[in-house]
Formats: C-alpha cells, structure tokens, sequence
C-alpha cells in the first residue's frame, strides 16, 4: 500500500490537493470520490501518470457530458467484468440511479465472453434488479445457447413475475430445444401471464 499526494486543481488562488491510498495488487487508486467531482480527479490522476479505478471512472461516466466515450474506453480496456458489476451495483444502491445499472450492462454487453461468468452468478443471484440483465443474458455473444439457456432457467425462478415474463421476450437467439427448456421451466409459474404465455410457446412448437 502507498501514499500518494494528487494535485486536483485550482479553487480560486488556491491549489488543492487530495492524499489517497493505492494498492498496486487492485491495479490503480482505490478511492470514492462524489460524484460531482469524480470527473476533476479522473483528468488530474491520467495527466500525472496515475491509473485511475474502476470506483474513480463509474462515477464519472455515470456523470459525463458529451465526453462519454472516452471514459467508456478507460474501463472497458483496464478493467475485469467483476469490477464494472461490483461497482456498477454499489453506485446504483447508494445513489439510486438507474443509469447506473444501464451502463454495466452496455460495459459487460462491450466484454462479449468474458463477462459471462459474471452474468451467470447474476442469474443465480435473483438481485431484485436482474430484470436489466436478462436481454444480455439471453443473447451474450460467445456463449452456447445451452449455456444461456441454462441461466435462463436459474432466472425463471426470480421472485419477480416481470423478471421471468422479460424471458419470454428473449428466447429467439436460442436453438429450438433449448427455448423449449426454458419454456418447460416456466409452465408451471404461479404467475397467470408468465404460465399461459409458456403453454402457448409450447404448444405453438408442436
């Protein structure tokens, strides 16, 4: 662990700096930092030399203007699937963004395969908030349709009826067998609209 000192700019006549701890083994600084002011100390850290992390750049994309792309870039090229969701879901419960939750999705939509093994621990979570994550679930460039399929099927038993009928509005880039795996999971649902949805798929396949 080190000690560094980061120059963050100017409030008026006087020069601001911030102390803040590393730790080389997490691949950059590891700090919070507001919102509003996320983006100063992501431009400060890059024009020193310093690697922001994923916790410094969340925030600031969250928060970008036009200027989106770029910081985009930075996240998807230093850092893991794990990161982007852990901080993704923890920005989104304390500040209650939505946006939040929409850009992990396009950031682990952006790592393709590498971010299934992520996707698939969140299908076997049943996270109140899996409902965004279905449609990239179902469709994860890279992954067999068994495999996602399978996730599928560990989604179709969410507490949330509006978890289980966004599945079956996902099924078309699954082979035949297995959208009919799924649709076994779920024609039994205690929810009337999922269930008779399911039976219909069903018998519409015979």
């Amino acid at each position: 662990m080190s000690e560094y000192q980061i120059d963050i700019g100017h409030r008026g006549k006087q020069r601001m700096t911030m102390e803040v701890s590393t730790d080389p083994s997490k691949g950059g600084i590891m700090i919070h930092v507001s919102p509003d002011r996320a983006q100063t100390v992501v431009d400060s850290l890059i024009s020193q030399g310093i690697k922001p992390s994923t916790e410094v750049l969340f925030p600031a994309l969250v928060n970008a203007g036009v200027d989106r792309n770029s910081l985009f870039d930075l996240i998807r090229r230093d850092s893991t699937p794990e990161a982007v969701c852990e901080v993704g879901f923890r920005e989104y419960e304390a500040t209650g963004q939505e946006r939040c939750l929409l850009l992990t999705v396009s950031l682990l939509e952006d790592f393709g395969e590498e971010a299934w093994p992520v996707l698939k621990e969140l299908a076997a979570s049943k996270h109140p908030e899996c409902e965004l994550f279905v449609g990239l679930i179902a469709n994860c460039d890279g992954v067999s349709s068994t495999q996602r399929a399978d996730a599928l099927c560990d989604l179709a038993t969410h507490a949330e009826p509006v978890v289980r009928l966004t599945i079956l509005d996902d099924l078309s880039d699954l082979s035949v067998d297995d959208s009919r795996s799924v649709l076994e999971s779920l024609k039994d649902d205690s929810d009337d609209d999922v269930r008779e949805e399911a039976r219909q798929r069903l018998f519409d396949m015979w």
